[in-house]
């Protein structure tokens, strides 16, 4: 007893230790965010990367089985890190920040995890759709093939931020935003003065993306798009043509000095008092509070009293309050509408994460929009529209087209941006997802074209020509699919075996029939012809070796010649052989009419002819490439052989010709299943005509039917090809084996094996005389060619 009041004293004492160590090792989780994390996160809580920071501090503070670790990973360099992790096995990240353009590119390159279940699990719990709950058109950017690959974020699109001290200077009697396009042009023309360095407008024209961000509201409102609903460049059209040289206009017209300017300067230069008009996002706001202290460089307050912070960092303005000198509208509409740019952020997980069940829940902390969770908060400090309209709070779009909110999302520019987006649209519209949207900001697409349109120095349908020529380039690279290749060597190297030991034994056919060519059974059954059957098994498992193979070029080209000659001359063998049988015996009139070897080898290379020309045709109609295409749900990729557009009609040709082949085969077995198995092979014949048959049937459909299953497609070309080819051999060479080892020979003359000794065949073997006046015996035993045997 006091042993065991001992042993259970110890083990209460040592119970906390061992659940100190369990709690002190938490799942561990990475995040990927772009953006670098300032040393002192609490002097930019503006910035993407500081709120980031703040939110995983107070996740892992406020739960200990999840610990959240934070990692910056370059912009440029995320599909590249996402990429390598996965080849190498490297289970990280499990959540990462990705843009909206980013999405379909990663997604098809299979490096985003699908969160459908998980939307869906989480919509039950909520009792709504969350979806549904969705700002904006994320459908365009996140959902692909029926799935969910990411949650949006945040949401972006462009304002129209306009100076009203300068249109008041101007003459203008309000300092109201232009409603259309042609005003905003004419008011920036009217407030430009080049002499005192002061610009209407200035488009940025270095900065790929924002060059294009700023370019899109204005190219959809007249119709335009980067890409057409085919998903190549539509920049040829002549509504992207009149769009672009409207908009160069500005700086050729000298509205806007040269188009060289990048962001930043543009941002001075809109401060300094230079510039009237300025297209941007809501965070210009916290831009110039942070960077400028809310002053122009005179001294003058951009903002009015009521300006104040706003969550975390943030800051809005009450909409009621004048703002002294800046205003913000949505950007004006052309003749096809108002639109504008829709961008933003958005959340993922990565599919080489191994524990993403517990990355899972950080996930749903950080886009929870209620009060427990962070979007909002996020939102607010970066002066952002969540991607959840429930982090809204009241929301209500009026018949008018404005919205009831409550504050801050009333206030500037946060009522603006909500009220945009009703009309912003992505990049690739009206593709619902491209993978080449990353192509189309890319800084030597547009911007070259701005530049040398505004500057005069190229032609205007030369330089749309070769920006769609170097668009749809880029759209084929943006579009190859860069998935793990899928690991079949294990399965490769176990077929070649079982392949090898079959083709093996088919050898040990070939020599035992070589080494008793002169016993009479091989002799009456015709040793040319089986080792025409042989040669046809040879080149069987030739086939199947290649089918099993990594495809190449070599490999494709091989795959096309093999297959069919196999078939032709293994089963062209043994139809012409069973022909023989059928017309020496199912012939009630008895009237013989001898067959030699020479004009079964005329039927046999009638069939090859007819391969050989098909299949040479097709080589040089359409000569085989090697590429690789995603298969297994597209989580992987492999090697296959593309045959081009004229495939099927070949394949239809071949397989029509075997066809009648495996179906004139199948009639004749049946007509002569009553020959003697002592007289000839028939039996045998048939069974192997049968075997590859049905195996052909049941194995052909399901490997273009699982095609995308490269494991499943593998096992039934490789087992499916060596059973048939292996079966068919046996039944010709097994039993004539089987009958020379046993000692037993073979009569020709015997036919006591007949299995209805009532046919027409049997009477004639009973001394019955032909039409010519001789036996069927003696018939069967002549050949035209005078003194050689017959074979059957």
């Amino acid at each position: 007893m006091p042993l065991l009041a001992i042993f259970a004293t110890l083990l209460l004492c040592l119970t906390p230790l061992f659940g100190g160590a369990v709690a002190q090792n938490p799942t561990r989780i990475v995040f990927w965010i772009t953006d670098e994390v300032a040393e002192d996160p609490a002097s930019q809580t503006w910035s993407l990367a500081s709120q980031f920071f703040f939110a995983v501090e107070e996740f892992n503070a406020a739960q200990s089985e999840v610990e959240v670790v934070l990692e910056t990973v370059g912009w440029g360099d995320l599909q590249r890190r996402l990429t390598e992790n996965r080849d190498a096995g490297v289970h990280e990240p499990d959540v990462t920040m990705v843009g909206s353009s980013q999405v379909a590119m990663f997604e098809k390159d299979g490096l985003l995890a699908p969160l459908t279940n998980r939307f869906a699990e989480w919509s039950r719990d909520l009792r709504q759709d969350i979806t549904q709950d969705f700002v904006g058109r994320s459908f365009y950017d996140y959902f692909f093939k029926n799935n969910w690959y990411a949650h949006p974020y945040t949401l972006e699109t462009r304002l129209l931020f306009y100076r009203r001290d300068k249109l008041l200077e101007a003459g203008y009697a309000t300092s109201d935003p232009p409603a259309t396009w042609d005003e905003l042009f004419e008011m920036a023309s009217r407030t430009t003065d080049p002499a005192q360095y002061h610009w209407g407008m200035m488009p940025p024209g270095v900065d790929s993306s924002y060059s294009l961000q700023t370019f899109m509201g204005f190219l959809l409102a007249n119709g335009g798009s980067m890409l057409g609903r085919d998903g190549l460049a539509d920049v040829q059209s002549d509504e992207f043509k009149t769009a672009v040289t409207r908009w160069t206009a500005l700086f050729r017209d000298r509205v806007s000095p040269l188009p060289d300017q990048s962001y930043d300067v543009i941002n001075d230069m809109f401060v300094a008092g230079n510039l009237t008009f300025m297209i941007d996002g809501p965070w210009l706001i916290s831009t110039l509070q942070w960077h400028y202290g809310g002053q122009d460089q005179e001294g003058n307050d951009l903002f009015g009293p009521s300006w104040g912070p706003a969550g975390t960092g943030g800051w809005y303005m009450n909409p009621d309050d004048m703002i002294p000198n800046m205003g913000i509208a949505t950007l004006p509409r052309d003749s096809f509408g108002r639109f504008g740019f829709l961008g933003g952020w958005a959340l993922a997980m990565a599919s080489a994460s191994d524990k993403q069940d517990a990355a899972w829940e950080f996930f749903k902390f950080l886009v929870d929009p209620t009060d427990a969770g962070y979007m909002r908060r996020f939102a607010l400090s970066t002066s952002n529209v969540p991607g959840r309209r429930t982090a809204l709070g009241r929301w209500c779009e009026c018949s008018d087209g404005s919205f009831d909110l409550d504050l801050p999302w009333s206030a500037q520019p946060l009522r603006q941006t909500i009220e945009q987006l009703v009309f912003a649209y992505p990049l690739q519209f009206p593709n619902q997802n491209s993978p080449a949207t990353t192509a189309l900001e890319r800084g030597d697409m547009l911007p070259p074209l701005l530049q040398c349109l505004s500057l005069e120095e190229c032609d205007t349908d030369e330089a749309l020509a070769s920006l769609a020529a170097r668009l749809n380039v880029a759209i084929a690279d943006a579009q190859e699919v860069n998935l793990p290749e899928k690991d079949l060597e294990a399965l490769q190297i176990t077929f070649y075996v079982i392949t090898g030991v079959c083709a093996l034994v088919a050898l040990v056919f070939a020599v035992l029939t070589v080494v008793y060519r002169t016993n009479s059974i091989i002799h009456y059954s015709s040793f040319l012809f089986l080792m025409g059957i042989w040669l046809g098994g040879l080149l069987g498992y030739a086939a199947v070796f290649v089918w099993i193979a990594t495809a190449s070029v070599p490999i494709c080209v091989l795959r096309m010649w093999f297959t069919p000659f196999a078939f032709v001359f293994g089963f062209g063998c043994l139809l012409t052989k069973t022909f023989r049988v059928w017309r020496l015996f199912d012939n009630p009139t008895l009237v013989m009419k001898p067959i030699t070897n020479m004009d079964l080898l005329k039927m046999v290379g009638v069939l090859v002819a007819i391969t050989l020309v098909l299949v040479a045709v097709w080589t040089g109609v359409g000569f085989p490439e090697a590429d690789y295409e995603p298969v297994s749900n597209d989580s992987a990729k492999i090697m296959t052989c593309d045959y081009g557009s004229s495939v099927w009609v070949f394949l239809g040709l071949l397989f029509g010709l075997s066809g009648l082949m495996a179906l004139a085969a199948c009639f004749l077995s049946f007509k002569t299943r009553k020959v003697a198995l002592l007289f000839n092979e028939s039996v045998q014949i048939a069974f192997a005509v049968y075997v590859v048959v049905v195996i052909g049937v049941i194995c052909i459909p399901l490997v273009f039917v699982l095609e995308d299953f490269p494991e499943a497609t593998l096992l039934l070309t490789a087992v499916g090809g060596c059973a048939a080819i292996t079966m068919a051999l046996i039944c010709i060479f097994g039993p004539k084996f089987y009958f020379i080892f046993s000692g037993r020979t073979y009569d020709p003359s015997d036919v006591t094996g007949f299995r209805n000794q009532n046919s027409t065949i049997d009477r004639g073997y009973s001394g019955s005389k032909t039409r010519t006046g001789s036996t069927a015996s003696d018939s069967s035993s002549r050949s035209s060619g005078g003194g050689t045997t017959s074979h059957v």
